[in-house]
């Protein structure tokens, strides 16, 4: 230990750090070699469809979960139809057909897609969409309301 640390103090008397730090006078910028090119970042390879698609596979939401996703879309629904916006009520009937076609509250969208389409002036097709009411719910207890909607006969 005794001897590196004489060594540092002779070296440091006799000069040498200072040459070390010094470039050999052979050594010029124009003899520097040029900067190596900077690689580009790593890319991944997208995969294929099939992987994206085996990836986003969810687990199918329970019941619970199923109607309440189903009531909030109808919920919505209400709240632009209670606001006179029927085209945004006509819109959001339609998803939650196209999402829940066999829905628990398929009764209620139908119902308040017939008053959507009443309350945009297409009266045929609320016509139209009664007589379906009719024959899917029969038994309806919002049946002679949509009638009386439409004016449409027994």
């Amino acid at each position: 230990m005794l001897t590196g640390g004489a060594g540092a103090v002779a070296a440091i008397r006799g000069g040498v750090l200072e040459r070390l730090h010094e470039a050999p006078p052979s050594v010029t910028p124009a003899r520097l070699a040029p900067p190596r090119p900077v690689s580009p970042p790593f890319v991944a390879p997208e995969p294929e469809p099939n992987v994206i698609a085996k990836r986003r596979s969810v687990r199918t939401p329970t019941p619970q979960e199923s109607y309440a996703v189903e009531l909030g879309l109808l919920r919505r629904a209400q709240v632009a139809y209670a606001s006179q916006d029927f085209s945004a009520a006509l819109v959001l009937v339609a998803e939650h057909a196209r999402r829940f076609p066999g829905g628990r509250l398929s009764e209620e969208r139908e119902a308040l897609r017939v008053r959507s389409l009443v309350g945009s002036g297409r009266v045929d097709d609320a016509r139209r969409a009664v007589t379906a009411f009719a024959a899917r719910f029969p038994r309806s207890v919002l049946l002679s309301r949509l009638r009386e909607a439409t004016r449409t006969p027994d």
